[in-house]
């Protein structure tokens, strides 16, 4: 009888084993970090990346715009680049993809699906007695890739704010 009970243990052992690295498994996903890339109705280069959670959540964490001219009833007009990067809690996109950006004299809509996004952007202020403006723009995207927030390419903490090491 001893020699049946020695037999049993050690495979009993070996069957929890397995029942607790089936059950814990490795290391939770994140998500993905997917990134867009395209242009404005002006020709200027437009970069965005949308983190989207396990849960399918997703969330605009980057978008931004290479070159806008800006034209002024008064006084020469500017040009410059715009970018915004948020941070936790990043703006969670509606249902369907979409979101807007409505700060610093800034107007910024769109929506976002799998393989690509557009939407408008509006850049309006008062400099020297008058308006200065983009006009209403459009801009379109494409998705370029995707990552996994664990890939190491990208430095994520436990809220995931995610910062490029190279930018997209």
């Amino acid at each position: 009888m001893m020699i049946g009970r020695a037999r049993k243990r050690p495979v009993l052992a070996f069957c929890m084993t397995v029942v607790l690295v089936a059950a814990v498994g490795g290391p939770a996903s994140a998500g993905q970090l997917i990134i867009y890339r395209g242009e404005t109705s002006a020709g200027e280069v437009v970069a965005a990346r949308v983190l989207r959670r396990d849960s399918g959540r997703r969330l605009l964490t980057k978008i931004g715009f290479q070159r806008l001219v800006v034209s002024c009833e008064e006084g020469p007009g500017d040009e410059f680049g715009v970018v915004w990067v948020f941070g936790t809690p990043a703006p969670r996109l509606a249902e369907n993809g979409s979101f807007s950006i409505d700060e610093h004299n800034s107007l910024v809509t769109g929506r976002f699906r799998w393989a690509r996004g557009d939407g408008t952007i509006e850049i309006s202020y008062l400099q020297d007695g008058g308006t200065c403006t983009t006009g209403e723009l459009t801009w379109t995207v494409a998705r370029t890739r995707s990552l996994p927030v664990t890939h190491p390419e990208w430095r994520c903490n436990s809220t995931l704010r995610c910062n490029a090491i190279h930018s997209a």
